[in-house]
């Protein structure tokens, strides 16, 4: 009855949540008494499991860690040194390509600020849910912040009354609506986890080191004495409140010395260097680097990590600027922001400084040194074999697992689907009859390569990670993860280049079919005759139907893996043999490439199992990788 009623009462508030001056859905839970955390390393290996739980994930345990070691002072310190920088950046809200300084200032504001700030906290914590508060009479928020992470359930999409509840108010469809954003993954539990165990170590160390300190920190009393009874008694006495007088009465007959460890002055460097290294390793995790925390960091040294910092910062801002661009402004423009679809970001410090490319936009030189710069790095990746490509492919990605899609990957994936289209004979140029066509097919190519590279990663991070749940070395990752990703960047590569072939092939052909309807209204069905064929679409063989019947949106061939069946068409009447009822195509092929307009069908497997808004954000940066590749070659 308790349950039911929580559930009732804060559907009741969900009402005033949907006008902009009222109540927002964080007013209507309840937030969870402070709870004493157990910093162990078995007890974080539990909270981990309970919030990876598939049937019945719980956080509160692996929140209350992560809590714990954000008090710790390296993490701090290193959390303060990527934010003030991140929050530093300048940065320029353009229109067409154009600075636009009146959009620009309705991000100069404290909420854009604290929303980059949330940004770096979703990379170490995980999935995050930001809400955003008031409208003032401008129009604009007056805040953002973290909706409080023990009442979310990532799982369901629910927001929980009390952090004890499973189930509550679900807010999946209705983010706008509650002014609620999504950051990252439901699955992600951050960087958080890999720095708790660096926490929990330290902890050990500090508290051995003290255990040696208090042991062997003062010298230790030796009295030679042949007292006995009371006498004996006043010695032990006098011993014991030594440390506390300073000095000590004896009879002159007794031998007092003092034996100090001949550790004690080097015997803590093990606990120190320990530390040090931890304290390097959590460095290493938030910001790449060492040095520009350390004051006594030398000028040389510091340098080279003042590079990996700026390498770190600046492949934030470029994530960050993709969620901006595709997630936050679209959000702002439903909230009657003055913004259109397409205003971007930009944050000026990643423009190419001067010597690399012309900082100036509106002098040609600028594109000319972009396609220089893409020829070159194109030479290069061609001078590399397969094995070197896919080799510097996984240093990236276990170097930053969370730096998106991958541009190289990206291109080497779709220009294999590229040399596809091309031998199907499809030509990428204006005086092409199909051109049109040929457009939407390459743009479907770029998003199918960026979806493959996103479902590649997701297998990749499970290998960052040994059974136990600790982080692997480089050389233990890359041994696991040369097969997978040759798996999909040679292997499934190869057949993907003869399926985007064949495609393409039958796409072209389906226009031509669209041209001539009115001579030949109907089309035929016909099996490759191949007795080594896929026995499973002789059912189809000799079907007849009208081109408009919306069948051929699901039975159109290729609708299979190596599928070489064929459509001509015909005068014949329509004609439906019985086998070819029920008909269904694989997985993936349940399109019409020529009337869809698509190399490949929603429904593949890199595609169909992404969530909307990560599915958007992919499509998006396939879209702005490709108008990127055509700008950098020129077409």
């Amino acid at each position: 009855m308790r349950f039911s009623f929580e559930i009732g009462r804060a559907k009741a508030a969900v009402e005033p949540t949907t006008q902009k001056k009222g109540k927002r859905m964080s007013g209507n839970v309840n937030l969870p008494n402070p709870d004493r955390v157990s910093m162990q390393m078995d007890s974080l290996r539990q909270a981990v499991e309970n919030a990876r739980d598939v049937n019945n994930p719980v956080y509160a345990d692996l929140y209350n860690i992560y809590k714990n070691s954000m008090t710790d002072s390296q993490v701090r310190s290193q959390y303060d040194v990527a934010v003030n920088k991140l929050q530093a950046s300048p940065f320029k809200i353009t229109r067409n390509e154009a600075d636009d300084d009146e959009l620009t200032k309705l991000f100069e504001r404290p909420w854009f600020s604290k929303f980059i700030q949330i940004l770096f906290d979703a990379e170490l914590w995980g999935y995050t849910l930001t809400e955003f508060g008031q409208i003032d009479e401008n129009g604009e928020f007056v805040d953002c912040r973290i909706f409080p992470r023990w009442n979310v359930y990532p799982f369901n999409r629910n927001i929980i009354i009390n952090a004890d509840d499973t189930s509550g108010i679900p807010y999946e469809g209705k983010t706008k609506q509650f002014f609620l954003l999504e950051i990252g993954e439901t699955s992600d539990i951050g960087l958080l986890e890999l720095i708790s165990r660096e926490i929990i170590w330290k902890a050990f160390a500090r508290r051995d080191w003290s255990e040696l300190s208090e042991k062997w920190g003062k010298p230790h009393l030796i009295i030679k004495t042949d007292a006995e009874g009371d006498e004996l008694t006043a010695r032990e006495t006098a011993a014991r409140n030594f440390g506390n007088n300073a000095y000590i009465i004896t009879d002159t007959d007794d031998e007092v010395d003092t034996l100090e460890s001949k550790a004690s002055g080097a015997g803590h460097l093990i606990f120190e260097k320990n530390i040090r290294l931890i304290d390097e390793q959590i460095a290493k995790l938030m910001n790449g680097q060492t040095g520009t925390s350390e004051e006594k960091a030398y000028v040389g040294s510091a340098e080279v990590h003042e590079r990996v910092l700026n390498d770190y910062h600046a492949s934030r801002l470029r994530r960050y600027g993709n969620y901006i661009n595709y997630q936050l402004i679209p959000f702002l423009i439903h909230h009657g922001y003055p913004l259109q679809p397409g205003d971007e970001i930009r944050f000026t410090e990643l423009d190419p400084k001067e010597g690399e490319v012309n900082n100036n936009p509106e002098d040609p030189k600028s594109d000319e040194s972009r396609k220089a710069e893409a020829r070159l790095r194109k030479k290069k990746l061609l001078a590399l074999s397969p094995g070197e490509v896919l080799e510097q492919w996984l240093k990236r990605f276990f170097d930053d697992p969370n730096a998106g899609i991958d541009p190289e990957i990206w291109q080497l994936n779709f220009e294999q689907l590229l040399s596809g289209l091309n031998k199907a004979g499809i030509k990428f140029a204006d005086s092409y009859q199909y051109a049109e066509l040929a457009s939407e097919l390459r743009s479907n190519a770029a998003t199918f390569a960026a979806f493959k590279n996103h479902d590649e990663q997701l297998n990749l991070r499970d290998l960052l990670v040994d059974e136990k749940g600790e982080p692997v070395s480089w050389s233990a990752f890359k041994k696991a993860a040369k097969p997978l990703t040759e798996q999909y960047n040679v292997n499934w590569l190869k057949t993907e280049f003869k399926q985007a072939e064949a495609n393409a092939q039958m796409a072209v052909k389906w226009a031509g079919f669209e041209e001539n309807a009115d001579l030949y209204p109907n089309l035929e069905y016909r099996h490759s005759g191949n007795p080594d064929g896929r026995r499973e679409h002789m059912r189809l063989d000799g079907l007849v139907l009208p081109i408009n019947d919306k069948r051929w949106g699901r039975i159109y061939p290729p609708n299979g893996w190596g599928c070489a069946c064929d459509v001509t068409q015909t005068d014949k009447p329509v004609h439906e043999p019985k086998a070819a009822k029920g008909f269904e195509p694989d997985k993936g092929f349940d399109n019409n490439t020529g009337a869809d307009k698509k190399l490949f069908s929603d429904s593949n497997g890199y595609q169909s199992n992404v969530d909307k808004t990560t599915g958007k954000t992919i499509t998006k940066e396939a879209d702005k990788l490709l108008k990127q590749y055509l700008k950098e070659d020129g077409k």
